[in-house]
């Protein structure tokens, strides 16, 4: 069969017409006019694979990396970076108009990234004492010795570990390593027992706003060029708000320029008790001791009042419940970041349900080579404020 490609949706499949609907095909541009084959249906949808590509786009490169065939990490590499954005732009603005029923805010901006080196953390797949990532759409582990993604001192750390009896005698586990670009640090996890491999225990990272570390084990931002934007986004706009709240804080990466900021103090939200200790520490590092940290889940039907919230929740987004709580703070000003585009979407329809308006959005490239996208958004609170329970306080 023989098709034009209408575009390229979500996971960086080409969308092509078929006899039934819509065919997904991976590694194709929009444009292109492809000889394809059906090879499965689920979901609802046919899922084919192209046989060869008949006109190539003017954007079309020949990939690098000599596992980009099967490994399951990348889906971009076969385009320009600058035609990398355009797709994750489309990709967002699409379920933006699909779900939240809006365009993007009058002022939209775009973070670009290096193409490749630019990951702070890889989790390695191990399967019988074999490193590597899954396979596109399985769990069959692709064996690998290097990755562009990573830095240069991650990558023959990498080699160097290769064949390393702790490693070898993983039946199942993965393999987390981390680093700032100068140091690496190695962690193995074998169901829920984790051991230090290699380099020091923790890593910092020198950011305007202060020194953050971490481990392996924490949550951190994937890309080590961008994380002064994310940062920067992170402040607010209104001059010297009184208390900012961080929710879904981690280890503080987002809470040091909220605590800069906010000249009240404030709260830091996190639940797991792996970031809690890093998080007490980042913060006492920097001396921002106005900043309280609340062991809390965000699902909470009451949270602090604040002038200034702040949220990156997981890919799956925020409920109802927990935006309901953040409508009732009716903060002034508050940021959303997120790692998924339809998640998003979804929240922000539900914020601008609940009183809020967008202001200013980012799109922030940290997952070059990828259709994988951070997005930050700034809105304005509810117009009016509930100020019913006397200002500022931590509701317990």
């Amino acid at each position: 069969m023989i098709a034009t490609v209408r575009d390229v949706a979500r996971g960086g499949f080409g969308v092509v017409p078929g006899e039934n609907g819509p065919v997904m095909i991976p590694r194709v541009l929009t444009g292109e006019s492809v000889r394809y084959h059906i090879t499965g249906h689920r979901h609802g949808v046919d899922w084919g694979e192209a046989d060869e590509i008949l006109s190539p786009s003017p954007y079309r490169v020949t990939p690098p990396c000599p596992h980009y065939d099967d490994c399951g990490g990348c889906n971009l590499q076969h385009t320009t970076a600058d035609h990398q954005i355009e797709i994750k732009s489309g990709i967002l603005f699409a379920n933006l108009r699909r779900i939240a029923g809006i365009e993007a805010p009058p002022s939209f901006h775009i973070t670009a990234s290096p193409s490749w080196g630019y990951r702070t953390r890889m989790a390695l797949q191990i399967r019988n004492g074999q490193p590597g990532f899954f396979s596109s759409g399985s769990h069959r582990i692709v064996p690998i010795d290097s990755c562009p993604l990573m830095p240069g001192n991650m990558r023959k750390c990498l080699r160097e570990l290769i064949g390393h009896p702790r490693i070898a005698a993983i039946a199942s586990g993965r393999m987390i390593m981390l680093s700032n670009g100068q140091e690496v640090s190695v962690d193995l996890a074998a169901g829920e027992e984790w051991t230090h491999l290699e380099g020091p225990e923790e890593i910092g990272f020198s950011l305007s706003y202060g020194r953050f570390t971490v481990t392996p084990r924490n949550f951190i931002q994937a890309n080590r060029f961008t994380m002064a934007a994310m940062q920067d986004f992170a402040r607010p706009r209104e001059a010297c708000p009184e208390t900012g709240l961080d929710l879904y804080a981690g280890a503080g990466f987002l809470t040091l320029p909220m605590a800069r900021a906010c000249k009240g103090g404030g709260w830091a939200v996190e639940s797991e008790h792996y970031n809690l200790e890093l998080l007490r520490r980042n913060l006492a590092d920097n001396g921002l001791n106005r900043i309280r940290v609340l062991k809390r889940n965000i699902s909470a039907k009451q949270l602090p009042r604040a002038d200034f919230i702040i949220a990156d929740p997981p890919r799956g987004g925020m409920s109802a419940q927990a935006l309901d709580a953040i409508a009732l703070t009716a903060p002034r000003e508050f940021v959303l970041f997120s790692c998924d585009s339809a998640t998003f979407s979804r929240d922000l329809a539900r914020l601008i349900q609940r009183g809020f308006s967008p202001l200013e959005m980012e799109l922030v490239d940290n997952f070059p080579q990828s259709d994988h996208m951070e997005i930050a958004i700034r809105l304005k609170g509810p117009r009016k404020r509930r100020l019913s329970d006397g200002g500022n306080r931590e509701n317990n």
